[in-house]
């Protein structure tokens, strides 16, 4: 999905929630950006 004006970034991330237990996401993000690279759009998608 990477192009002149798309952009796709995988992602991951791990936490403790409050009740102590542990969690982990993961997925990718994928963008359309302006001339400038400023993101116009940005869709969040988790596996």
């Amino acid at each position: 999905m990477t192009g002149p004006d798309r952009v796709r970034v995988d992602w991951a991330v791990a936490g403790r929630a409050a009740d102590g237990h542990v969690f982990a996401l993961s997925g990718h993000d994928d963008a359309t950006v302006d001339q400038h690279g400023h993101i116009q759009t940005l869709t969040v998608r988790p596996d």
